[in-house]
């Protein structure tokens, strides 16, 4: 019985514990950015330049703080050009979107999962 209550009180006191730790960080996106862009941890358009990427264009990245896992969630997309190999050539070709999402630690900034995905998308007419 007191081996019971004594591994119920470890357990309280560690949930407790990990509900003190929050993160503190303040995010401020546009440093952020900037920081991403000299670090190549987000993509953009070969045919624009990183002043005509705008926060209200399709092509700013997307950033989403995790206050839980104090993380910051980044994606970036951008689009290659028309191919007509595979499957793509019975749909009139397919413009591959290329997403780059990233994850960093907010108080460390190292990178915690990079991954690069492609999807053909099929262009009906």
């Amino acid at each position: 019985m007191i081996k019971k209550s004594l591994i119920l009180f470890f357990i309280i006191a560690a949930s407790n514990l990990k509900a003190q730790q929050k993160c503190n960080y303040k995010l401020d996106t546009t440093k952020l950015v900037q920081q991403c862009i000299k670090a190549k941890l987000i993509i953009k358009p070969k045919s624009l330049k990183w002043n005509e990427v705008t926060p209200t264009s399709i092509y700013y990245p997307k950033i989403n703080f995790n206050s839980e896992l104090c993380e910051i969630a980044i994606e970036s997309i951008s689009y290659g050009k028309k191919t007509t190999k595979g499957n793509c050539k019975n749909t009139n070709g397919c413009t591959p979107e290329i997403k780059l999402l990233v994850t960093l630690d907010a108080i460390t900034q190292k990178i915690k999962y990079k991954r690069k995905l492609i999807t053909l998308i099929s262009n009906y007419e």
